[in-house]
């Protein structure tokens, strides 16, 4: 069994710890939060201790892997204490604010000859895993066009400058690179319809270009829910010359999640599946992950030239990190 430690015991921490304590080779260890009433509340309903310290916790031997589950600004800083005490780091997406912090990262681990892997949930999921696969057979043909579409309504007051780009566009990237790689190019338009803030965008709709001639098509909004009939929530859709596949949420739900989105039980699934795969695959039996720390930066330079496209209007070559 894989132990894990978690740094942050907030919402997206307790998506984790149901992950964890269902997989068959992962189990929670010691958590720490700035908060200690906050950490000794959450190890109490979950069945595990609370760490004094953030020092305490990252020199627990009985830790196999650290989770950093804290606000995305202080992502690179909590990975940054784990990867120099000499653990095994899992770090919730963004990693960093920028490519120059995600490549800081990365070397940082290499140097210091530990894992750091981004939680890029969504690929973990058993119908992602199995879209691509299935697309990537001879039989399917040649990859044409990619639409990736999400729509959850957040609330008014939740919206600050870059917050729809840094929360939600991230997993478009990812996923991006996940079933077709690298693009070339993107051209990005943004606009505020929901925000309180007027200079927050709520909706951002990128198109992504490939040397081979795939577009991809990357839709976010956190503006509104789509109520109709075959709501995408989140819809993945991949066209081939002799085939085609998509994959979606709202299959099945659940009722009195207080969090957009947490109703959805592929959603939940997919922390599961991620700490599942990596417990065993990757941090047992040494196997590559799902979306490696070069894939974040991949994302992260793709952000760039969204954020930048924005600015300019114009379509804006991405400037991968090689």
């Amino acid at each position: 069994m894989v132990r894990i430690g978690f740094i942050g015991t907030g919402n997206v921490a307790r998506l984790h710890a149901d992950g964890v304590i269902q997989s068959r080779h992962a189990e929670m260890g010691a958590v720490w939060s700035r908060t200690g009433a906050k950490a000794r509340a959450f190890a109490d309903e979950f069945g595990t201790t609370a760490a004094g310290s953030l020092e305490d916790l990252l020199s627990d031997d009985s830790l196999d892997a650290v989770c950093i589950l804290t606000d995305s600004f202080s992502h690179a800083e909590y990975a940054t204490a784990a990867i120099d005490a000499g653990r095994h780091v899992l770090v919730e997406k963004p990693l960093a604010m920028d490519p120059d912090g995600v490549a800081a990262l990365r070397e940082r681990a290499l140097q210091r000859g530990v894992a750091i892997i981004p939680v890029h949930n969504y690929v973990y999921a058993e119908g992602a895993r199995r879209l691509r696969h299935q697309l990537s057979q001879p039989r399917a043909g040649r990859l044409q066009s990619i639409w990736a579409l999400y729509n959850q309504q957040h609330p008014r007051e939740f919206g600050e400058p870059d917050t729809t780009m840094r929360e939600v566009m991230v997993h478009h990237a990812y996923s991006l690179l996940f079933f077709a790689g690298r693009p070339d190019s993107v051209y990005t338009t943004a606009s505020n319809v929901h925000f309180s803030n007027p200079e927050a965008h709520d909706q951002i709709h990128i198109v992504a270009r490939y040397a081979n001639g795939v577009i991809a098509t990357l839709w976010g909004s956190f503006a509104g829910d789509d109520r109709s009939a075959h709501p995408w929530t989140w819809m993945v859709k991949l066209m081939t010359t002799n085939s085609g596949g998509t994959l979606q949420w709202d299959v099945i739900k659940h009722a009195d999640e207080f969090l957009p989105g947490w109703d959805d039980a592929a959603y939940a699934d997919s922390f599961f599946f991620f700490h599942d795969y990596v417990s065993e695959r990757v941090l047992t039996h040494g196997e590559l992950p799902l979306s490696t720390i070069d894939d974040a930066l991949d994302a992260a330079c793709i952000l760039e030239a969204a954020r930048r496209s924005i600015d300019t209007g114009v379509t804006e070559p991405v400037r991968y990190r090689d």
